[in-house]
């Protein structure tokens, strides 16, 4: 089986800092083809490993980048089956290998579903089925049913809402069940790995999930699920004080560059005031109530 892994990409922070990291880690798996695609050029052309796309580097404009990336992998590359993935990645290739083995090549989209809108109270034939975008699996004829069919291609959604749109709901592609293993909550310690997993995904800075880690810090992510997956479940008193020092390590230091990131003492010190302001508040009304 001929796997491509098509892992989109940016000149910006942070993938500019990370892409070295994943190149020289899971990149260096010769069993597939990786290409890492960007936008920012005014042709499309493949430059080494990387393919430089006709398309802004704007985030409104990434479905138009990945939609250039898929014709120009069909016009291109020989391949069975592609899976698309974010510089927010580490993926185990041995197991992503397994997976694919009993997995037939036709009409196969696969991935982690779930669906927009989110809320509850949206009607069920409103709401639009997706694979997440994080890491998704696409047979070669699924990708030409996407390619062919862009004239349908809702821009208005994001990425893969609007692929799962046009896939899942208009063309009726069934969807096989992948899955993936977040760390969204700081420094991911050796005990929280699912060594069975082919794909973990790290993402911080997002407010809702991991407030003011820095982004940086993700490639202490990457390189250490890339040490503790090449030590794996091996039993040994020398290697369980190695991991544990380890994780100790890196734990201590992303708390640490948490504390000292300015934008995490703001959001204390609003915390704080407005914490101070109902104090305040409450006082002043007991002290009216007294009065009275």
């Amino acid at each position: 089986m001929k796997i491509l892994i098509l892992v989109t990409n940016s000149t910006l922070y942070p993938s500019n800092i990370i892409l070295p990291f994943l190149k020289n880690t899971w990149g260096k798996d010769e069993r597939v083809n990786i290409i890492y695609y960007q936008g920012g050029e005014n042709k499309t052309f493949l430059d080494k490993d990387t393919l430089k796309v006709a398309a802004p580097l704007t985030f409104e404009r990434v479905s138009e980048k990945g939609l250039k990336a898929f014709e120009w992998i069909l016009e291109n590359i020989d391949f069975d089956v592609v899976y698309r993935c974010t510089t927010t990645t580490y993926l185990d290739i041995d197991n992503l290998i397994a997976f694919l083995e009993d997995k037939k090549m036709d009409n196969f989209l696969c991935g982690v579903t779930n669906t927009f809108p989110h809320h509850p109270e949206t009607p069920e034939d409103e709401k639009i089925t997706f694979v997440s975008g994080a890491g998704c699996f696409f047979s070669k004829d699924v990708v030409k049913k996407l390619v062919e069919n862009k004239k349908s291609y809702d821009f208005s959604l994001l990425d893969d809402v609007a692929i799962g749109k046009l896939l899942i709901k208009n063309l009726e592609v069934p969807v096989t069940e992948g899955y993936y293993q977040d760390f969204l909550h700081g420094y991911p310690l050796f005990k929280d790995i699912d060594f069975e997993n082919y794909h973990y995904r790290f993402k911080l800075g997002s407010v809702a999930h991991t407030p003011y880690y820095p982004r940086y810090l993700e490639i202490i992510t990457l390189l250490s699920i890339h040490l503790r997956k090449k030590i794996g479940t091996k039993k040994s008193s020398t290697l369980s004080f190695f991991v544990y020092l380890i994780d100790l390590t890196f734990y201590l230091i992303y708390e640490i560059f948490r504390i000292l990131n300015p934008h995490f003492i703001k959001y204390k010190l609003k915390s704080f005031f407005i914490f101070l302001r109902k104090i305040l508040i409450k006082t002043v009304k007991i002290l009216l109530l007294r009065r009275n």
